[in-house]
């Protein structure tokens, strides 16, 4: 497939490119693995003048992923895990 019709080519030159690129950094580091480093890849490689930039958009969106993935473990592991736990008989394990 000739890197002009790749799904990240096309997304590298969409002008809403760095929110995607945050997008994708959030939910990697939340709730599933996504394409993070292959479209910062594809985002340098389409304008190499936005590299720094794009990095640094890439970084914040993983931190506050990982934020929110660790506020989701602090807050909801008792309403979440509890109930399950309590159905098979593992409830003691959160106390």
């Amino acid at each position: 497939m000739p890197l002009g019709r790749a799904p990240l080519a096309r997304w590298a030159g969409h002008p809403a490119a760095g929110a995607l690129l945050a997008g994708f950094a959030v939910a990697e580091a939340t709730v599933f693995p996504a394409p993070t480093e292959a479209l910062l890849v594809a985002l340098v490689l389409a304008d190499r003048r936005r590299a720094a930039r794009m990095a640094l958009v890439a970084t914040l969106g993983s931190v506050a992923g990982a934020a929110l993935g660790y506020a989701m473990g602090t807050f909801l592991l008792a309403e979440v895990a509890g109930p399950v736990l309590g159905r098979y008989g593992g409830a003691d394990a959160l106390a």
